[in-house]
């Protein structure tokens, strides 16, 4: 009998082993691998850009000053021809993985000039246990980049366990990227809004099925905005914030005064760039490949407006002159009033 047992005990140690050797070579989800475009090429599994990215700057601490954080809706804002930028977005990206990241960097010997930080109504739904949550249900998306050795420990401990055959609805499909720019530039772009408008699948703009904003934590989300602020200051790094639009049936399930005063007490903390005033290109699928992301087109006309105040190199409809408004603390009652 303790034969038996002592001979399911190697067994079970031997499948471990190979199950860890499965996963360290043949990397699903690109963790073990080198940091380049050509190693996450023919990969299943969506990576997770949250270790990624930081993996990548790590090992290129020089070569970027400037960095973009936000979430996928800034994705293809492309910054080269005003700075040394490196892209820091990614889905469902929190101020507290923000202010995180910014401070590891600084703390890992990263020389910052400019931090252009995106804001969107997600990051006033998200609380810290929301963050854990989806860090427990889907963590190998969601998992921040470990700093600590106990964080590092869980971090690659869940990768080398990973079974190759569990439910693929648990993980983002990787097929429909464009990956050849991921590390480079840390922009990726779906297929799909490299398509011409009149290709655009327009069912995804007649739905009205939107989930209800609820603004939950705001209070908490303005802290750590006020943080990231504050590490700026400290470390004289220039900060731009803006927020970009969506498509003008997700505001429908936003409480507007709610979000308007969550703006006002933005400007108590910072200036910013606000792209979600009433405008026309929120009615109008053209200026997005889906109700939730800006197209090229307009993330260009952003960061034109961002940059240099001017319309030169994109010249824009002329009711789209005035698209982005500057919000200071001064001038934001008046703004939000309206």
């Amino acid at each position: 009998m303790r034969k038996l047992f002592y001979n399911f005990i190697y067994i079970l140690f031997f499948l471990i082993f190979l199950l860890f050797c499965y996963n360290y070579f043949y990397d699903p989800f690109s963790i073990f691998t080198s940091t380049s475009d050509s190693a996450i090429k023919n990969k299943y599994f969506y990576p997770n850009p949250r270790y990624l990215k930081i993996k990548y700057l790590l090992n290129n601490k020089t070569k970027y000053d400037s960095f973009l954080f936000g979430s996928c809706d800034s994705n293809l804002l492309n910054l080269q021809e005003y700075g040394n930028f490196y892209n820091i977005t990614y889905e469902d990206n929190t101020l507290w993985e923000t202010k995180r990241n910014l401070s590891f960097m600084i703390n890992n010997g990263f020389k910052i000039k400019k931090v252009l930080l995106q804001l969107s109504d997600e990051c006033l739904k998200v609380d810290m246990e929301g963050i854990k949550a989806l860090q427990k249900n889907y963590p190998y998306h969601y998992l921040p980049y470990p700093i600590t050795i106990g964080e590092k420990l869980f971090f690659y401990y869940k990768f080398l366990v990973h079974f190759p055959y569990v439910d693929k609805k648990l993980y983002k499909n990787w097929e429909d990227k464009s990956k050849n720019n991921f590390f480079k530039s840390g922009s990726f772009t779906d297929k799909l809004c490299l398509k011409q408008c009149e290709k655009r699948n327009t069912l995804l703009f007649k739905n009205n099925d939107y989930p209800l904003a609820k603004f939950d934590y705001i209070d908490l989300n303005l802290q750590f905005l006020s943080e990231i602020v504050q590490i700026c200051k400290k470390n004289n790094i220039e900060l731009i914030v803006f927020i970009v639009p969506e498509y003008y049936k997700i505001y429908q399930q936003i409480n507007v005064n709610e979000f308007s005063n969550f703006k006002k007490k933005i400007a108590q903390i910072t200036d910013f760039y606000d792209f979600t005033i009433n405008n026309p290109i929120q009615k109008n699928p053209e200026y997005f490949y889906d109700p939730y992301h800006i197209n090229n087109y307009t993330s260009r006309l952003i960061a034109e407006k961002i940059f240099t105040n001017k319309r030169k190199i994109i010249p824009p409809p002329p009711e789209l002159i005035n698209f982005g408004v500057f919000v200071t603390k001064n001038n934001s009652i008046k703004i939000y009033s309206k």
